[in-house]
Order: structure tokens, then sequence, then C-alpha cells
């Protein structure tokens, strides 16, 4: 337009998947906190990213996950033996165990032969 301009407000209505009507006031957290009952305001980790793929372990393959180490198709329980492809825009893939739990977020390599865990979360 050719003038000068500032912001006088900005406000996030949303981010990913999560929106305004999930949000919860400072006020109200500490509030529940106080009462011992913040934990129902906690969103489980295992609902991060939930359009990346992922892959479930097998138990014994729990102990490279935590160790940052790279997972065979092997060692995955689903999909059995298979890795995920990298594609466009999508590098990231949930790594979880056989009861659901999230232990690491991983990049699968580029040929397909493994996944590198680079956020290990337990």
């Amino acid at each position: 337009l050719g003038c000068g301009a500032h912001l006088a407000s900005l406000r996030r209505t949303s981010s990913g998947s999560f929106g305004l009507a999930e949000a919860v006031p400072l006020e109200a957290l500490e509030e529940a906190a106080g009462r011992g009952e913040a934990a129902r305001y906690i969103r489980p980790l295992e609902g991060l990213l939930p359009r990346a793929p992922s892959v479930v372990v097998r138990p014994e393959a729990e102990a490279y996950v935590r160790n940052g180490r790279r997972l065979e198709p092997a060692q995955l329980l689903e999909p059995a033996g298979v890795i995920p492809r990298r594609r466009a825009g999508e590098d990231v893939t949930r790594i979880l165990s056989s009861d659901g739990r999230l232990l690491a977020l991983g990049r699968p390599a580029p040929d397909g032969t493994a996944i590198h865990p680079f956020l290990v979360l337990s």
C-alpha cells in the first residue's frame, strides 16, 4: 500500500489441531492444581502429532529407543517389519510401545531401512 502500519493486537485461534475451544485459562489451571486436579487438563503425549505415521516397537526394542539407537524392521510389531517412507512435509514418525505409550519421535531413513529416534520421551 505504500504506507506505514502497525499491529495493535494478535490472537492465535488455533495451532494445528488445537483450538480455543480446548484452551484452559491459566487461572483455571492453577485452581485445579491447587485441588490436585490439574491432570484432567493435561493432554496425553500420545495425542501429539495425530496425523503423523506411527510404529509400535517390540518390548525388547524399547531399550533401543530410550538409548536413541536406530530401529530396524525386525524390531517393529506394527506395521510388522515395515519402516514408513519419508514423504514430503512428513518426516516425523511416532514411536510407540506395545501398550500404546509414546516413547519417541523418529525420522525414517530415506531408503526405508531404519528409523532414527531424535526426540526420546521416556
